[in-house]
């Protein structure tokens, strides 16, 4: 899987008027990823499988964020007639060298991640609460608790709260161990000139952060299963369905 960043504009380089420079940056120095006009984001190999019935695997090599490269792993066991899950995500991220070309070279920082994920769906909605425990980029433990619903339009709305045994600065000069966020992502399959499963997605969470920092999984099981999953097949049993008024 490959993807490109194109940065047309920005004002990224007024984080330092709030913050201070971070000796050792997990995320403080996203403005100097920006000086890369162009940036290869992502750039990896990824392998999937079904290891047993419900039990599902994932690994993937490469560029795996903006940020950060290295190798990745998942597992997930979703029973497919319960409405609840769990899973283990680890990953070595490397550190990527923003003043290197696109970004591409190792800065020789690196750290062992991992997690353990918990998802339970809210019955007869498309509702999913999620809860992880586990190591951040920094080195800090700490958890994340978040909450999404995804309409029956596919547009999903969601947000999340992490904490963290490290303090950082926030946007008013103080300390913080918690952070939140919110994120809406629309589909854009329906256009014509756009491929099937593109979405446009919409994050606010604080920007430039060492503490409480996750890498952006490139495997994700549990979305991935999604549309497999009991839930999914019976909110548009009408798609598969011959009969749009028989229901599973």
């Amino acid at each position: 899987f490959q993807s490109v960043r194109l940065n047309l504009r920005d004002n990224l380089e007024k984080l330092n008027q709030y913050r201070g420079i971070s000796l050792l940056p997990v995320r403080g120095d996203v403005d100097s990823f920006t000086r890369n006009r162009v940036l290869i984001d992502r750039n990896y190999f990824m392998g999937l499988a079904t290891l047993a019935k419900d039990l599902h695997v994932a690994s993937a090599i490469g560029y795996l964020e903006e940020m950060y490269m290295g190798l990745s792993g998942e597992i997930l066991y979703r029973p497919f007639d319960q409405n609840w899950a769990v899973g283990i995500e680890t990953a070595l991220a490397f550190k990527r060298d923003p003043y290197s070309f696109s970004a591409l070279a190792p800065n020789g920082d690196h750290i062992l991640s991992g997690f353990l994920n918990g998802y339970y769906e809210v019955p007869n909605t498309g509702t999913t609460i999620k809860a992880s425990a586990g190591r951040f980029l920094a080195g800090d433990v700490g958890g994340t608790v978040g909450i999404s619903n995804q309409f029956k339009n596919g547009v999903i709305l969601s947000a999340s709260l992490s904490a963290s045994n490290y303090a950082d600065r926030d946007v008013y000069g103080g300390k913080t161990n918690v952070y939140t966020g919110i994120q809406l992502s629309l589909p854009l399959g329906s256009l014509s000139f756009m491929p099937e499963g593109s979405r446009m997605v919409t994050t606010a969470t604080p920007l430039g952060r060492d503490t409480a920092q996750r890498l952006d999984n490139p495997t994700n099981l549990y979305e991935r299963t999604e549309s497999l999953s009991y839930r999914h097949i019976t909110r548009h049993w009408s798609q598969f369905s011959p009969d749009r008024n028989r229901q599973p």
